[in-house]
C-alpha cells in the first residue's frame, strides 16, 4: 500500500494533516499522533503498516 493510499483511509477516519517532518506525514486526531512515511512511489512496509494500524484503530486493505 502507498502512502497516498494510507493517507486518504486516515482522512476518511477522522484524522489530519499536521505538516511533514523528515520524509514524514504527521497526522492527528483525538490527541493521538502518527506518522506515514511519505516516499513517492515506495510501497509501505507490512510491519510499519501493522505499527500505524495499532497506533490509529483503522484497518487497511
Amino acid at each position: 500500500m502507498r502512502c497516498k493510499e494510507v493517507f486518504e483511509i486516515l482522512k476518511r477516519n477522522g484524522w489530519r494533516s499536521l505538516g511533514f517532518q523528515k520524509g514524514h506525514l504527521i497526522m492527528e486526531k483525538d490527541g493521538k499522533t502518527t506518522s506515514i512515511p511519505w516516499h513517492s512511489g515506495q510501497e509501505i512496509a507490512k510491519s510499519t503498516l501493522q505499527s500505524i494500524k495499532k497506533q490509529t484503530g483503522v484497518r487497511f486493505k
